[in-house]
């Protein structure tokens, strides 16, 4: 779960809402 994505959606469509939950603030919407 270290995806460079531009919103956090972006990498829910691809991998599941761990990303998000591992750094809420890094994609930052």
């Amino acid at each position: 779960a270290k995806t460079k994505m531009t919103c956090p959606t972006e990498v829910v469509r691809n991998l599941p809402d761990v990303t998000v939950a591992e750094r809420p603030q890094e994609s930052g919407g």
